[in-house]
């Protein structure tokens, strides 16, 4: 059994302690998290005192990636970064860290959305002429907006157009479409949704549909202990989720 460190500050730090426990191959040996439990560790360089760890995965906060960076780099561990609003100059220290170590950087751990993505960037190929709009809707406490997954889709629809860039429309008041190039985002805030992504294609008499909704938080900390066991043993580097499957 291999021991996981789970860095977080609350309910996904919880179920992905749930899941190792639930796993064959691996346990928690401890989580920084404020839910009161046995294997809970004040700091993350504490966690790292326990030896013979395997690997951290890391739901806590932009402001903690120093720290993370660190203890991972130090011990040569691989590291699942699944926060998210990470800025700009962050995203760049995380890619000079796996120059060292392997990381999977992610603001969504279910496979199935990596899954989509695939989809979309093979739809957006094939439907180049097609009006594009993606809808995301979560929970009424999230913050961000449009969600860290909404712009991967976004990035999904650019790969398959060629990389070539377009116009982000986040409002249709007084914003009518000009064109089949320009992408459409719409967020919806509503209720205990975890999450729900559908992107649409559509042209003349015909209207295509992708979604996919998580239908509870287990999704994503099962993905997350998924995610841990495909990086162990991989070289340094900058893994995205489709890169793992």
């Amino acid at each position: 059994m291999m021991k996981i460190i789970v860095n977080g500050t609350g309910a996904m730090a919880q179920k992905v302690a749930e899941m190792l426990e639930q796993s064959e191959n691996f346990i928690c040996a401890g989580f920084t998290t404020s839910f009161p439990n046995e294997r809970e560790i004040p700091t993350l360089a504490k966690a790292l005192e326990i030896g013979d760890i395997a690997g951290i995965i890391d739901f806590s906060h932009p402001e903690q990636l120093n720290a993370v960076l660190s203890g991972a780099v130090a011990y040569k561990l691989p590291l699942l970064l699944a926060t998210t609003g990470y800025t700009d100059k962050q995203l760049i220290q995380i890619e000079k860290s796996a120059a060292t170590i392997p990381i999977v950087q992610t603001y969504n751990t279910s496979i199935g959305i990596a899954v989509l993505e695939k989809a979309v960037k093979t739809l957006a190929k094939e439907l180049r002429l097609y009006e594009t709009d993606i809808v995301e809707i979560h929970h009424n406490k999230k913050i961000d907006a449009p969600s860290g997954t909404a712009l991967k889709l976004k990035n999904a629809v650019l790969a398959g157009r060629g990389g070539k860039q377009a116009e982000l429309v986040y409002n249709r008041r007084d914003h009518p479409r000009k064109n089949s190039e320009e992408i459409g985002m719409q967020s919806l805030r509503l209720g205990n949704v975890y999450g729900e992504h559908s992107v649409y294609f559509a042209k003349d008499d015909e209207l295509i549909e992708v979604k996919h909704t998580a239908l509870s938080k287990n999704l994503f900390a099962k993905g997350a202990v998924d995610l841990m066991e495909r990086l162990l043993n991989r070289k340094p580097g900058l893994y995205t989720v489709t890169e793992l499957l």
